[in-house]
This record gives C-alpha cells, sequence and structure tokens, in this order.
C-alpha cells in the first residue's frame, strides 16, 4: 500500500470520530449489544454460570493445582463467550438460534487455539486482566477483525491465514480512528473498575471474592461492547473499502 493511501485511510479514520458519525456508530454499536445480550443470556446462561464459577474457584483458594485448574479454565471459558459474542453481534441474515451457534463450533475451536499464547502469557496474573488490560484490549482488536473475517469465509483452515492477513491490514489501514475508539472502551472499564474499588472499601464479608465477581461482570459487560463496536466498524469499513480486502 502506497504511503499517500494510507495517510488518507488515516485521515478517513479520524472522521469516524466526528460527533455525528460517532453518535450514530455508538448508537448502533449499543443497540447490537443490546440485541446480542438476549441470545447469549438465552443460549450460553450456562457458560456464564460456569465463569463465575471457576473464578470464584480461583479466588478461593490463591495457591496449588486447584487455583491452577480453575484459573486456566476460567480464562478459556472467556475466550468461549467472546467467541460466541462475535458470534451474536456478527450480521448475518442467518436465523440466531442453537443450531446457528452449533454450526460454528470448529471455528471456536480454532479461536481457542490461536489464542493460547495469549492465554499462557496471563497465565499467572489475576484472571480479569484478560479483558480490562490495556494490552489485552488491544491483542483482542486484530483477533477480534480477523475472526470476523474468517467467520464470513468457508471456515477452512486454508482461510485462516488470509482472514488473519485481512484483518491486520483492516486494523492498520484505520488505525488512529479505531485505536481511539477502542480507547474509549478501555476507559469505560476503567471507570467500572474504579466503582468496584468504591464497591470494595464498603464490602466487609468476603472481600475479595465480592470485588471479584463484580469485576468479572464489568469485564463481561465491556468485551461485549467491544465486541459490538467491533462489529459495526467491521461491517462499515469492509462494505466500503471491499476492494482493499478482496483484490
Amino acid at each position: 500500500m502506497e504511503s499517500s493511501t494510507l495517510i488518507s485511510l488515516w485521515q478517513e479514520s479520524l472522521g469516524l470520530l466526528h460527533w455525528s458519525t460517532s453518535k450514530l456508530l455508538f448508537l448502533a454499536s449499543l443497540n447490537t449489544f443490546i440485541r446480542a445480550i438476549g441470545l447469549i443470556i438465552k443460549y450460553f446462561w450456562w457458560l456464564i454460570v460456569a465463569i463465575i464459577a471457576f473464578n470464584i474457584g480461583a479466588l478461593y483458594k490463591n495457591t496449588g493445582i486447584f487455583h491452577e485448574i480453575c484459573l486456566y479454565s476460567s480464562i478459556v471459558l472467556l475466550n468461549m463467550y467472546l467467541f460466541y459474542f462475535l458470534l451474536a453481534v456478527r450480521p448475518s441474515v442467518e436465523r440466531k438460534d442453537f443450531c446457528y451457534f452449533f454450526r460454528y463450533f470448529p471455528a471456536l475451536i480454532i479461536f481457542i487455539l490461536s489464542a493460547f499464547p495469549y492465554i499462557f502469557s496471563f497465565g499467572n496474573n489475576f484472571v480479569l486482566s484478560l479483558l480490562s488490560s490495556l494490552l489485552g484490549h488491544f491483542l483482542f482488536i486484530f483477533m477480534n477483525y480477523s475472526t470476523f473475517f474468517f467467520l464470513d469465509s468457508d471456515l477452512s483452515l486454508s482461510s485462516l491465514i488470509p482472514s488473519i492477513k485481512r484483518g491486520f491490514a483492516l486494523v492498520w489501514s484505520f488505525f488512529p480512528g479505531i485505536m481511539l475508539f477502542n480507547l474509549i472502551i478501555f476507559t469505560i472499564s476503567i471507570i467500572f473498575s474504579f466503582i468496584i474499588g468504591l464497591l470494595g472499601t464498603l464490602l466487609v464479608y468476603s472481600l475479595n471474592l465480592q470485588v471479584g465477581i463484580l469485576g468479572l461482570i464489568a469485564a463481561l459487560i465491556t468485551s461485549g461492547l467491544h465486541a459490538a463496536l467491533t462489529s459495526v466498524l467491521y461491517t462499515k469499513i469492509k462494505h466500503s473499502h471491499f476492494s482493499l480486502f478482496f483484490e
């Protein structure tokens, strides 16, 4: 890509931050999130319960094999949650029922396997950092856009590398705007964490456990908002610059 073309695309991405445009994007993201959370609660309430249960286990015992099992299980399940949320917010003419989500199970396996290096790099930290840390948020940007491209492909292994390349091309071509939008989402997660810290000062019984659960719920919400915003931006950019990704 020529430097003049890249600069033009970067300028266009900053235009997404204009009040009239950003307002429509955030309203569309909020609407997408509300519709998606209904699907997640309907079909994957058990996954949310399992995430909370394993997170409680990791917080209840801070050392030993039990802690490690609960910790890594929580992180894998969080990746499952994110994947199914991406499916829920993904624009599709398919009916989003149980069969729809089950149909993409092979893609779920690939999604989790591709996240393994990230999973183990955060294994020794608090599980909430998976979704709320700045590094984690920006790493997920590339994974999420690449996942959308992969879900729109034939789901074969041969489509995986091209999808990753297209995800990278999208993020790089619209880097300033995408990063600033995601900075806003990250700021929201910081506000959630601040509120949780204030609540923590008022809690006496099982302080660590209660703050941990509240933090986890905040992470699930912010990751869902991030997925919804990613879906809206992906759809807008892909349709307006189709030739940039599919030559």
